[in-house]
């Protein structure tokens, strides 16, 4: 057992370190890569661990707000029960969409990209300011 816990400790370090070199980082128009941008970034990931439920409780919000309009689409879909799931906790949520992108915009805020189950077309955008999500909705969200 605890062979299989170490097992499931070291997926769970691949994933991340797979994740994190998937990620692309962009910088809006007149920002340069340099030390301060860097650190921008450095710091947001730092502060991941703090932010990340946030912004799970901000695209909960959302796709609350959203799934009925979205059902009728899916209505007939093969695998809805898992590209539409029921909005019923926070959590549900946390397996079905993925960022692959943080825009760092000159005034400070990010802006994550996303794809998500319910929406492979357009995606998702989240926009964070000090550690507070100021808007979801669509992927052009994030760099707007």
């Amino acid at each position: 057992d605890e062979e299989d816990e170490e097992d499931l400790e070291t997926d769970d370090n691949n994933a991340a370190e797979r994740d994190l070199q998937e990620l692309t980082f962009l910088l809006s128009e007149g920002l340069k890569w340099n030390k301060a941008t860097e650190l921008k970034f450095d710091q947001f990931l730092d502060d991941w661990d703090t932010v990340s439920p946030i912004v799970l409780q901000a695209l909960f919000k959302y796709y609350q707000e959203t799934y009925m309009q979205l059902v009728p689409i899916f209505e007939n879909s093969p695998g809805a029960e898992f590209l539409l799931p029921n909005p019923s906790t926070a959590d549900v949520l946390a397996d079905h969409f993925y960022i692959n992108s943080i825009h760092l915009h000159s005034d400070g805020v990010f802006g994550l990209e996303a794809e998500c189950t319910w929406d492979e077309e357009h995606g998702l955008g989240i926009l964070i300011r000090n550690q507070e999500v100021t808007s979801v909705g669509l992927a052009e969200e994030a760099y707007e």
